[in-house]
This record gives C-alpha cells, structure tokens and sequence, in this order.
C-alpha cells in the first residue's frame, strides 16, 4: 500500500467503456461506516463483468479484510476515525478538488490486481471508494500516458503536447470559446469530455482533429493545470500592475498600482506569492500572454525553481520569442 500518484489521481473517477476496457479495469466499490462509525454498507458495481472472476473476488475480499484488521495497514478502512487519521498524517495524499473534495487517495497492489482506495473524509455519498484493475494492463497504461497528448496541424508538425487529464481552450472563428478536458487513448488518439466522471465522449485521432480545427476555423490552446489561473505582472514602461489570464493574449488593467515602482514590483512579488505562484510558473505565464500559450516558452517545466530557462531549452524557447 502506498500514497497514489498524481497519475494514477483520475482513474479512481468512473470513466466511458473504451477507457474502462484499455486501463484494465474491473469494477468499482462503495462503502459507508454506519451511524456507530465502524460496521460497514458496500456496494460493487461490475463495469467490465468477464473480469470479475472468483479469483478476482477472492482478492477483493482478501484486500478488503487486510485493510480491516492488518495492523500494518493501520486499519484504513476499519472505523471512521482510522481512516481519518492516516489521511491526516500523509497531506500528500489529498486528491485535486477537481477530482474529489475533501478526499485521499492510495493504491493497494495484488501480484495480479491494482486497487485504488479513495477515502473521504467528509462525506456527501460515500465514506470510501475502491476501484479495481488488471495490474498489468493497468500500469501499462498509465506509463503510455506519460507521453502525453500530441497535437499537430494538418502535415503532422507538433504544436504542443498535454498530460492525460489537462484542458484546452478551443477558439471558434466567431470568437467563441469552449474547454474540453482530454484523455490519453494511444499515441493517436484521444478523447475529449466536459469533465470527469462524465461518460460521453468524442475519440479524435490527431490528425482528424487538426483537419477539422482547420476547417472550421478554429483555433487551440493548452489550458495547462501546471499554471495558475490568473497572476500578476509589473508593466514597467507604463509603472502598472496588470493581470494575466491563462489563455488569454494581454492583459488587464488593476487599480493596485502606486506612484513608487520599486513598491508596485514588490506588490507583484506579494501578490503572486500570497497565491503560491512559482518563478517558473509567472515566468511561464508572461511568455504565454506574449507570445501564445502553445509556444514551450509558456510551459513552466522550460524553466528551473528560479525562473531561468532550463539551458537545454534556451534555444527552443529563444526561438518561440
């Protein structure tokens, strides 16, 4: 049993069949602590019936009973209380807010079975979630999807590249704009949805998408979940402090600016800080709101812990200037 990985975070969500049957996965169970905080309601709900077999079962009950009672495992799902503590003492299990609010995620491995255990500390539905996978299937996978999501233009050159899970901004030819959230299929495909847990999707290979964006006039942009929303910025020509929005070109005008600029940089220091913005994340957004946020000068891995392009990337990003 170990604390699950920012990877591994969205497929404890309930997903569409084609991703239920690439991941490997089996099923999923939800329990609730009755009112005397240890007795327990479970429900499991098949996704994949042909994986649940009695070898499966077996292994289901056998994590289940560890996790109980195994004093190595601190009795996670034993009683509420348990199951609070040991979210409390590992903060680097807490889901993102988007995923589940309030909620920890771990993973317990089986030699043949990947179970993620989503507990929740507060709960409006359920005080606990298990979902199961084939384990080789399922980490197989989850390292494919390290490569990301590749988008191209309509001859196959690479414009940027997402993590499994981020968004994109879609510009219509009108000016209008929409998000959709995309999921890693293969290196060829992927899926766009309104958000997780919803189970209609449209399966886009890249370069099917690419055409029709073309076609339709459409422009696309990273929504990437590594930068903050918005943050602020010092225009030195004019002595102001701006706001830059993700996904936005420019900037806006605040009335935080004073007449001494040496105090209107150091706002922006604060202000950027009070919202735990890092160096490579404001030098990241900077460059997005310059010079387009699909450009590898607007990606914050392109620069070390002080905001310096990494050298490696020095000429890419000089040349995206």
């Amino acid at each position: 049993m170990r604390v699950m990985k920012e990877n591994e975070m969205r497929y404890c969500l309930i997903q569409n069949q084609q991703i239920n049957m690439i991941t490997g996965r089996i099923g999923y169970m939800h329990s609730d602590f009755n009112s005397d905080g240890e007795s327990l309601n479970s429900t499991w709900f098949d996704e994949v019936e042909s994986r649940n077999s009695f070898k499966f079962q077996e292994t289901l009950n056998s994590v289940i009973d560890v996790l109980q009672n195994d004093p190595q495992y601190r009795g996670v799902i034993r009683n509420a209380e348990d199951m609070k503590l040991l979210c409390s003492t590992r903060p680097n299990s807490r889901l993102p807010v988007n995923l589940h609010s309030n909620s920890y995620g771990f993973r317990v491995d089986t030699d043949n079975y990947a179970f993620l255990l989503c507990c929740n500390v507060n709960p409006e539905h359920y005080s606990f979630s298990i979902t199961a996978y084939l384990r080789e299937t399922f980490d197989s996978h989850i390292k494919n999807a390290e490569k990301g999501i590749r988008f191209i233009n309509s001859n196959y050159k690479t414009l940027f590249t997402i993590p499994d899970g981020d968004t994109i901004q879609i510009t219509l030819d009108n000016g209008e704009q929409y998000t959709r959230i995309c999921r890693y299929v293969d290196d060829y495909h992927f899926q766009t949805i309104n958000g997780f847990e919803e189970k209609y999707v449209n399966l886009f290979h890249i370069c099917q998408f690419a055409e029709l964006m073309e076609k339709n006039g459409n422009t696309v942009v990273p929504l990437r979940s590594s930068l903050p929303d918005d943050c602020f910025v010092y225009l030195e020509s004019t002595n102001e402090i701006a706001l830059i929005q993700k996904g936005a070109l420019g900037y806006f005008q605040t009335d935080y600016a004073v007449a001494d600029a040496d105090e209107n940089k150091n706002n922006v220091i604060l202000l950027n800080k009070s919202r735990k913005i890092t160096p490579a994340q404001y030098e990241a957004m900077k460059a997005g709101s310059m010079f387009g946020w699909a450009v590898p000068a607007a990606d914050p891995k392109n620069y070390d812990d002080k905001g310096i392009p990494l050298k490696s990337k020095i000429r890419e990003l000089g040349d995206s200037r």
